[in-house]
This record gives structure tokens, sequence and C-alpha cells, in this order.
């Protein structure tokens, strides 16, 4: 495992969705007023008239996404993990996966890789937070699968909930690496215990298989 470059998964985020919106003018951004945190500056800048920023208000931002989504836009609701799942937890339940509408929660500062900015805005419970059966979850673990990860949400027809990082973390997928939403990619072979993880707990899941093979099999 290499971890000679690290990149913020978040970054991806920012470059996909104005690619993706430059091909399709029915994908919005629906910002949360905190577009320089979650890199939406590019997509206002490029696509005006594709971007709403309803200010420092989640559940309106929630509920304006479900209302799109009934008019056959693909709206991805922008902020960060910790507000993107508890605070509009009820309206993500009630208004956008009962009707089972076509809206994407794209949160970045996922886990506690925001450190710098407090135990208010870390958040580790949001996966948990977002859990609903007609509501896919996934979280990119290195830039390239970060870009695929948006690509394959704003493909896929239903509530999708993403979650990028706000730190750079290691990189271990190659840039050739497939990802599937739903699918688990298998990073290692090993025979007496299984690791699964996500995310920016990736490498550090890897980091612990090769120090349990040092154990078992010095």
């Amino acid at each position: 495992m290499s971890e000679k470059k690290k990149i913020a998964t978040r970054e991806g985020f920012g470059k996909e969705i104005v690619a993706l919106g430059k091909e399709n003018p029915d994908i919005l951004v629906v910002d949360i007023d905190i577009g320089k945190s979650c890199k939406t500056g590019d997509f206002r800048k490029e696509l005006p008239q594709q971007y709403l920023n309803v200010g420092i208000a989640e559940q309106n931002g929630a509920g304006l996404a479900a209302g799109l989504a009934t008019c056959g836009k693909v709206p991805f609701v922008v902020t960060y993990a910790v507000f993107g799942s508890l605070r509009m937890c009820e309206m993500i339940r009630q208004e956008v996966c009962y009707p089972n509408l076509n809206v994407k929660i794209a949160c970045s500062h996922g886990g506690v890789t925001p450190a710098n900015d407090g135990a208010s805005h870390q958040s580790i419970e949001d996966m948990g937070a977002a859990h609903h059966p007609q509501h896919d979850r996934a979280h990119a673990c290195r830039l390239s699968c970060s870009k695929k990860l948006v690509k394959a949400a704003a493909e896929y027809e239903g509530p999708v909930y993403l979650r990028f990082t706000r730190d750079a973390i290691p990189v271990i997928y190659p840039e050739d690496a497939e990802f599937k939403i739903g699918k688990a990619n298998k990073l290692k072979e090993g025979k007496d215990i299984s690791i699964i993880a996500n995310g920016d707990t990736v490498s550090i899941a890897l980091k612990a298989a090769e120090q349990l093979e040092a154990q078992v099999y010095p």
C-alpha cells in the first residue's frame, strides 16, 4: 500500500459534478451555503443556471431537491455529512426516500476528518442515520473512486447518500479500478479474519491487515 500521495475525496466530487452538469442540464446543485468547503465553486461559476444556494437551511434544501426531482431534475444537495444526515433526516425519510425520488445527498467532511472544525462538524453516525431501504449509501476512498461514485450516483435512479472526506487520505486504488454502487471490492486475501471498511478507513484497515499478518506469519 502506497501512502506517498494523499488527496481529499471532496476534490473529486467538485471536479466530476462540473463535468456531469455540462453533459446533463438536468443535474443541479442545491448548495447549503457551504460551497467553498464542499468544492462546488467551479460548478457555480461555470453552470450558474444549474446552481441554487438556499442558505444555511438544510431542511429547506432537502425539500427543494425533492420538488425538483418531481420535475425530472437530478438535484445534488451539498453540505457537511453531520448536517446532511442528522439535521435533514426527517426530510430525507419523508420527502425523498418514502416517494423514492431521484435526489442525491452529497456530503463532505465525513467521519472525523474535519478535526480542525471541531466536534460539532465531525460525523461518525451519519452512515447509520442515512440508512433507509430506499437510500443507497456510498463513501469514496480515493479521488478516482470519488469521480466514479458521483457519476454512478447521477446515473442511478433513486435516492443516494454520498460521503466525502475533508482531509487528504492515502491513495490506495489504481486509476482503472472499477466501482459499482452496492458492490464491494476485495483488496487483500486472508484466511483467519475479514476486515470490512469504506472511505477513509480503508487505508487504516489495510494497515491493520499488514500488522496482523506480521503477528501470525512472522
